[in-house]
């Protein structure tokens, strides 16, 4: 028997980090939900709670939210994910997109934050576990710029990460 692995970006913790976004956007529809990007793009922010969507509608994972009336949502195509121009991110009807009056506000980086200064492969590989389990929600490392690429290559070939460097810091997000 052979088993297909899920992409990143569709496993069930990757839905569990936008699962209370989605469930407020259920609960609240008809009205929308905007949320407010701190430490990602709004952009990546909404690509990656379209991916929680799918993967949600597609493998149906344990949740307490409205799943019936998710699925009905979907199945009409009326739950809009949009970045608008003030770089939030609209989560509601459809038809309601140019009318943005109810606002809720989430911040996606609500959780803890790592910051250190040196980091080997193996601690670096544990930060990363506890990323996909949403213990943490960004890591900071300072090294030198060397250090830190050669770090960002050994993660990328066992992980599908999301990172930024800037000189001597990478932010693993």
């Amino acid at each position: 028997m052979q088993t297909t692995q899920l992409p990143y970006r569709f496993k069930e913790a990757s839905f569990r980090r936008y699962e209370r976004i989605i469930a407020d956007a259920v609960d609240m529809y008809p009205k929308s939900v905007h949320i407010t990007c701190n430490d990602m793009s709004p952009e990546t922010v909404s690509c990656r709670l379209r991916d929680a969507m799918t993967s949600l509608e597609t493998n149906h994972w344990e949740t307490a939210l409205n799943m019936e009336k998710f699925l009905q949502l979907r199945k009409e195509d009326s739950l809009c994910v949009r970045v608008l121009e003030d770089s939030t991110i609209y989560v509601g009807p459809k038809a309601k997109t140019k009318e943005l009056n109810a606002k809720t506000t989430f911040s996606v980086s609500d959780k803890t934050k790592w910051t250190m200064e040196t980091c080997d492969e193996d601690t670096l590989r544990a930060l990363v576990t506890l990323l996909s389990k949403r213990i943490f929600t960004e890591v900071l490392i300072t090294k030198p710029e060397k250090e830190i690429l050669n770090l960002v290559h050994a993660l990328q070939a066992n992980h599908d990460i999301a990172y930024r460097v800037d000189g001597n810091r990478l932010t693993i997000l």
